[in-house]
């Protein structure tokens, strides 16, 4: 290769180099589009992609929908926040954060780790009445582990004690986490500090690239008789459940609420929380599969329907605005097993939410 050429190339190669070493810098500040969701490892290790995504829904006056496995299924795209994301009634758009477990006091590390990001930020949270039941009524260390990483929760230890919310992050580091190794912890640091120059262009330059939203183009105020159908397609509308999940459970109800009162605590400090960060917070009061309970276990009836009246008047109490979908309940087709709602579901919960926001 001739002298000439091989300057050339060296130039080219410098040239690339800068550009990729600008990337970061220069996309830093540039406003990110808001996105449907961000991959959990983000949230798990606090990753800078993490207040970035924040950030993008704030920018575009969109709202955080945070949920648990309700609103982690994705139904084929026909989920509650799917449509709420096609309706051109609603003015914002919608981001998703769902899945098991993933229910209020699960989200103290990340909010406590991010609270300037927080601040603002228009929140909806999917409150389901079934994690007052009594396997689900208290700190879950599995459903905590799989949302939340171990240098995450540590760092916020004293915030959360300055918060007053200590005892209900505590219990994370019981048992294998006390003699956790610190080499362990120096070696996923490194690994942290990786991914956060990684996220620079798997994160913020491909989410750039990638845009935000697609229009909205739907209006589903009065769907068509074929469309109402197929969302009941399969349905048990006596059993409010799937014809599968009640030809392989004929007389299961459902689950009783416990006896304690470790969700109602969880629910008054995550409320007090956003007000004190600043979080633009409303509450989605779910229901329970009330048809169901009444065939097969109506002993549990009253339970649920007193643990509602207290959830309600806790939100009432802590002025807490909140949006009432209790009453679908008793709503033929809304469910398609014991705590999960259907596609025809989805559509009564996408109506009240469009419905508050509408206003």
């Amino acid at each position: 290769m001739r002298l000439a050429d091989q300057a050339r190339m060296g130039q080219i190669v410098i040239g690339a180099l800068v550009v990729v070493l600008l990337i970061p810098f220069l996309v830093n500040f540039v406003t990110l589009p808001q996105t449907l969701t961000i991959e959990g490892t983000y949230i798990r290790d606090n990753s800078r992609a993490f207040p970035r995504f924040l950030e993008g829904i704030k920018a575009h006056h969109g709202v955080l929908i945070l949920g648990t496995s309700e609103t982690g299924n994705h139904l084929s795209g026909e989920n509650y926040w799917a449509m709420l994301n096609r309706d051109q009634t609603v003015k914002p758009y919608f981001s998703v954060l769902g899945g098991a477990g993933r229910c209020s006091y699960i989200w103290f590390p990340p909010i406590l780790a991010n609270q300037k990001s927080f601040k603002g930020l228009s929140v909806l949270y999917y409150l389901n009445p079934t994690y007052w039941r009594e396997d689900l009524n208290g700190f879950a260390r599995s459903y905590y582990e799989r949302y939340n990483g171990f240098l995450l929760v540590r760092q916020i230890l004293p915030e959360a004690k300055r918060q007053g919310i200590e005892s209900l992050v505590t219990p994370y580091f019981g048992g294998h986490h006390e003699l956790r190794a610190c080499t362990e912890d120096w070696r996923e640091w490194v690994l942290d500090q990786f991914e956060n120059c990684n996220s620079f262009y798997s994160y913020d330059l491909r989410n750039l690239v990638k845009g935000g939203f697609a229009p909205k183009s739907a209006d589903f105020r009065q769907p068509a008789a074929a469309e109402l159908w197929m969302w009941q397609y399969g349905l048990n509308l006596d059993h409010n459940v799937s014809e599968e999940y009640y030809q392989q459970n004929p007389a299961t109800g459902i689950p009783a609420v416990g006896n304690s009162d470790f969700q109602y605590r969880a629910l008054k400090a995550f409320i007090e929380l956003s007000k004190r960060v600043g979080i633009h917070l409303v509450v989605f009061v779910g229901p329970y599969n009330g048809i169901l309970a009444r065939s097969n276990s109506p002993q549990v009836v009253p339970a649920y329907e007193t643990t509602i009246h207290n959830i309600k008047r806790i939100l009432v109490e802590s002025r807490t605005e909140f949006i009432d979908g209790t009453d679908l309940s008793y709503g033929q087709g809304v469910f398609r097993d014991v705590q999960h709602n259907s596609t025809f579901g989805a559509w009564k919960i996408e109506q009240k939410i469009a419905a508050y926001y509408n206003r």
